[in-house]
């Protein structure tokens, strides 16, 4: 269970270290235009808080959270259950519970609810 939950840190790294790097980018601003206009609609909205740009920004956040809850829900698991014959007590509901954050994050993902 630790290599997992460090496999999901690994992976959640490079995705939080995305997300930033992201937010730095200034919205699209094209011209004024009517296909600038429509270029900008598609990539950033008319107010700069929609389009694909929020869209992308949103799923890289919720794809990291839930790596790291996946991660955090694995360690709970491991300090709990230290041996294979403790493991094998586990029931569906301990696992469930664990895993209950990364679930509502895969759930909202993209959605930014």
């Amino acid at each position: 269970m630790e290599l997992f939950a460090g496999n999901m840190d690994k992976l959640a790294e490079p995705v939080k270290q995305a997300y930033q790097q992201l937010l730095k980018l200034q919205r699209v601003n094209p011209g004024a235009f009517y296909d600038a206009y429509a270029l900008r609609e598609v990539t950033s909205g008319a107010n700069g808080d929609s389009g694909l740009q929020n869209t992308y920004l949103k799923m890289l956040h919720d794809l990291g959270q839930g790596l790291t809850d996946i991660s955090t829900g694995m360690r709970q698991l491991s300090a709990k259950y230290k041996t294979v014959e403790e493991e094998s007590k586990m029931t569906a509901d301990d696992l469930s519970n664990a895993m209950q954050s990364a679930q509502s994050d895969f759930t909202k993902f993209g959605t930014g609810g």
